[in-house]
């Protein structure tokens, strides 16, 4: 036998399959020293990703959001009319130029996980522990020496995120901060008249002060600071928002900016022939929620009730739940007159409710403690619940509840290309790791001269840094990870979602008794050792 060569049988990958399906104890035991073939996979973009063991079979009651989950909003169009009627709203009830008339939404600009700081007009890119990566003031990004003069700590800590900066962790906050990113550069630029006691060169640079920036909009005396500016887009925003302005636009034109083929359809169809209980809780009214559900899974047929139509989908739908109260003390529940779209008076008795009469109704409001005593949920750990927002949809319901939870990330497959296409970068930076490491072998306390004085090799790793980075995105770099260390963003995902994937749709393409295992467990430093050894060195 070779010296290279296994003692240990070789399967072929087409044979594994059958040899386990039917396989004793005693068979599986004496297959622990096969040298198997590479683990089969789905295409990427098909793949629910695992963090935490999930055992389909446990799992009796699967719940979706509906806005950028179910309803899978077409990008970037969806985003540019959530932007240009966000600068409408600014231009006509907020007296800002009409300049702003001509700005458009820029897809390869901003990421999701950023954190901002509204006081310095600031965007931050944290890694997992909340060290600083890179900042960017409105739409340019800030030197290193800037950086540490605006934040010496160079860290954010967890206390801070929810005060001193705002959380931009899903995809409706993009078009929003695009818009405040571009007035910072605006106003910044000096296209509105300055204060003739600051200078152009002080109102560029000023992250590194108070974020008063020098810009007059009104009068010599009037000055808007940077946190003005963000009071102003979120107060815009929330207008779109409230007065339905964005719904309205998106209904005239469904075809432009929801997807509308059979795979959420298919899901829905093969989830309830696999015996699970299913449910619609959403923070979209009832009149937007019909509308974009018919457009989609309209064609769900009900033999009691043929106007039932998507409804006939779920045991139980949820609309207005105004998460993420939902999950803690929540709001009345009402029941919602299909006919006429409004909430009924009457109170809901629970009690007096069968899961199977549900089916067809729609409630607005409510709380997960009253869901749970709709649906007869016995376990938290026997609901899967299906979303895209981390806080609102994720967070509170596996800490709190014990739901298990399936983040749907939209980016995942431009994340996957970035990452294929920095591969040779990748390499090189553990070159050069194992170089570093190399340089101080033998190196004790007493040495008193740096290894690379002239800081060559510290040089190379920023670059080949930096062009991993620019692989995913030339001004904020990956959603996931920064060159080798991971972001804010991955460490919440890995944290509070038990399951990620591309779109929610995706769920179909696993059996209802499918085992999800994590088994790729991260290693902690002390394991990459090559072999274990009770031998002390030295």
């Amino acid at each position: 036998m070779d010296a290279g060569e296994s003692s240990s049988p070789r399967v072929a990958s087409r044979q594994v399959p059958e040899l386990v399906r039917r396989s004793t104890l005693e068979d599986l035991r004496s297959l622990a020293g096969i040298d198997h073939p590479i683990k089969y996979r789905r295409a990427a973009a098909q793949r629910v990703y695992c963090n935490r063991d999930v055992n389909m079979e446990h799992i009796a009651y699967i719940g979706f959001d509906m806005d950028y989950t179910l309803a899978a909003y077409r990008r970037p169009a969806f985003d540019e009319l959530q932007f240009s009627l966000i600068c409408e709203t600014l231009v006509k009830e907020f007296g800002y130029p009409s300049v702003l008339l001509e700005w458009h939404f820029q897809p390869d600009f901003l990421i999701r996980g950023l954190l901002l700081d509204a006081s310095r007009g600031n965007f931050i890119k944290c890694d997992a522990y909340g060290v600083m990566l890179r900042v960017l003031h409105g739409r340019r990004r800030l030197l290193q020496e800037e950086m540490e003069a605006a934040y010496p700590s160079g860290n954010v800590a967890s206390s801070q995120v929810g005060e001193e900066f705002q959380s931009m962790d899903t995809l409706y906050h993009l078009p929003i901060a695009n818009v405040y990113a571009n007035l910072v550069h605006y106003f910044d630029d000096g296209h509105v008249e300055r204060d003739e006691n600051v200078s152009a060169h002080a109102a560029a640079t000023t992250a590194g002060t108070n974020g008063i920036a020098a810009a007059s909009l009104m009068a010599d005396d009037a000055r808007i600071s940077y946190l003005n500016l963000w009071q102003d887009v979120r107060a815009a925003s929330d207008i779109v928002h409230e007065r339905g302005l964005l719904k309205q636009r998106t209904l005239e034109r469904l075809t432009e900016y929801l997807s509308d083929d059979d795979a959420t359809y298919r899901m829905l169809r093969l989830l309830r022939g696999a015996g699970k209980r299913l449910f619609l809780l959403t923070n979209s009214e009832y009149w937007y929620t019909s509308a974009v559900m018919d457009y989609m899974v309209g064609r769900f047929a009900c033999p009691d009730d043929p106007s039932a139509g998507w409804r006939h989908a779920f045991d139980v739908c949820i609309v207005g739940a105004k998460k993420p109260t939902f999950f803690r003390n929540g709001t009345t529940l009402r029941e919602v007159d299909v006919r006429t779209g409004r909430p009924k008076l009457d109170d809901v008795r629970t009690r007096h409710l069968r899961l199977e009469a549900l089916r067809g109704r729609v409630f607005q409001g409510g709380s997960i403690a009253i869901f749970h005593a709709l649906a007869g949920v016995a376990r938290g750990s026997s609901v899967l619940y299906v979303g895209d927002h981390v806080y609102a949809d994720v967070l509170l319901a596996r800490k709190a509840h014990h739901w298990r939870t399936l983040l749907v990330v939209p980016e995942l497959s431009a994340e996957i290309r970035a990452l294929t296409q920095a591969q040779a970068l990748l390499k090189r930076l553990q070159t050069l790791e194992y170089l570093r490491a190399e340089m101080f072998r033998g190196l004790d306390a007493s040495a008193r001269e740096r290894p690379d004085r002239d800081g060559v090799l510290q040089a190379e790793l920023e670059r080949v840094r930096e062009g991993i980075e620019a692989a995913f995105n030339r001004y904020a770099g990956g959603l996931f990870r920064s060159a080798h260390r991971t972001t804010l963003f991955a460490q919440q995902v890995s944290f509070f979602a038990d399951l990620y994937t591309e779109r929610c749709a995706n769920l179909a393409d696993y059996p209802g008794f499918y085992y999800f295992s994590s088994v790729s467990t991260p290693q902690m430093p002390h394991e990459d050792q090559p072999a274990m050894t009770s031998e002390r060195v030295g």
